[in-house]
């Protein structure tokens, strides 16, 4: 409690108008905006709405500009996202259940946006990660291999400029019962097949 009074959560409600994220909507020809609005950070498509990042946003997100900002918080949803990646709770460490789920069942999200997403749960502490398939395998280590191959460091770029982890387009369902799902990482007119089975296990790549 001493440590979140001190931090500002509770009597500093951080506010930030909408600014330049750095990269356009892959659905529609918009820049995306980062904003701050109730304790939460976005970055969001003007026009069509779409939600590419949602966190909480303590006081001390405003420290620095807004490059500044961005960078943080891809690292700290970068830290949150190798914890529940790995099938652990980012918040209490304990064991997530894994599925796939229709991404207009999820929260905060529309149908149109993608079709899939890996559903999380924490039946301690009821914590509930979404997120798409691709995002679920930004740091596998044969997609990081792959890509470093073509001069391309997955660390040294904010999540959201990887299309095939924001977006399912290069997202294919081959099966549902067992799922089976495979996430296609190109690069120089290289490509990189993932496949993975209903709890998001790789069983299999393939390099063309």
């Amino acid at each position: 409690m001493y440590r979140t009074v001190r931090a500002g959560v509770v009597t500093d409600v951080p506010e930030l108008e909408a600014f330049d994220a750095g990269f356009d909507c892959y659905a529609y020809d918009a820049g995306v905006v980062a904003r701050i609005h109730e304790e939460l950070f976005f970055i969001e498509c003007p026009d069509c709405e779409r939600v590419y990042t949602l966190t909480v946003a303590p006081p001390n997100a405003l420290a620095g500009g807004p490059e500044d900002l961005l960078d943080r918080v891809d690292r700290y949803q970068r830290s949150r996202l190798s914890a529940t990646n790995r099938g652990i709770c980012p918040r209490c460490m304990n064991a997530l259940d894994t599925r796939f789920m229709n991404a207009g069942d999820a929260p905060l999200f529309e149908g149109d946006e993608l079709d899939m997403m890996v559903h999380r749960e924490c039946d301690s502490c009821g914590k509930q990660p979404y997120h798409s398939v691709g995002l679920a395998l930004l740091d596998d280590p044969g997609v990081v291999a792959f890509l470093d191959s073509h001069g391309v460091d997955v660390d040294d770029r904010q999540m959201w400029a990887f299309e095939w982890a924001m977006t399912d387009r290069h997202t294919e369902i081959r099966s549902r019962d067992p799922w089976t799902v495979v996430v296609t990482v190109e690069a120089d007119g290289d490509a990189l097949e993932v496949v993975v089975d209903d709890e998001m296990a790789v069983v299999e790549r393939t390099r063309s």
